[in-house]
């Protein structure tokens, strides 16, 4: 994981992003996996237009790195936000707070930033959506997992994330 630092705005920044997401994926190989959050649709305020334009850039800077390198992974998995909060706190309409407690919560580690708390839970759901699960999910808690059968569903129907 990598978090972006600079202070930069327009070109500048989206060149710097850019950079920074190829420079993350070069220790990929084929057969990872990538689990992105989805953007968030319902999004209201004078940020939303400037973040899906920055998910659209982020999307297609992987894209045009799994072409130009030739690497082949085992799935990108594109999470809904809301599916993101339910599989971390079984509440789909969970505030940013409530996930990170429920992280803290869940891997013992004391998470200060929610972005972070939002990292971990995609890639565990990643890994679970791959096959290689890491997070124990008790039998009264398997309501957790339904978003992955929705992402899962998409995915053998044809909806390809790339």
């Amino acid at each position: 994981m990598h978090i972006i630092t600079t202070k930069d705005r327009g070109h500048p920044r989206m060149d710097y992003i850019q950079t920074e997401i190829w420079r993350t994926l070069s220790a990929l190989k084929n057969g990872d996996i990538i689990a992105m959050e989805g953007p968030s649709f319902g999004s209201k305020g004078g940020k939303s237009h400037e973040l899906a334009g920055g998910w659209w850039m982020v999307k297609h800077a992987i894209y045009t790195w799994l072409k130009d390198e030739g690497v082949e992974l085992k799935g990108v998995y594109i999470i809904p936000p809301r599916s993101r909060a339910k599989y971390a706190t079984g509440n789909g309409n969970a505030k940013k707070e409530a996930v990170m407690e429920s992280v803290q919560l869940q891997t013992k580690i004391n998470v200060l930033d929610h972005n972070i708390a939002d990292a971990m839970v995609l890639a565990t759901m990643g890994a679970r959506l791959g096959g290689a699960a890491v997070d124990v999910i008790p039998p009264e808690e398997m309501h957790r997992v339904t978003p992955l059968v929705s992402v899962k569903n998409q995915l053998e129907n044809g909806l390809q994330s790339f």
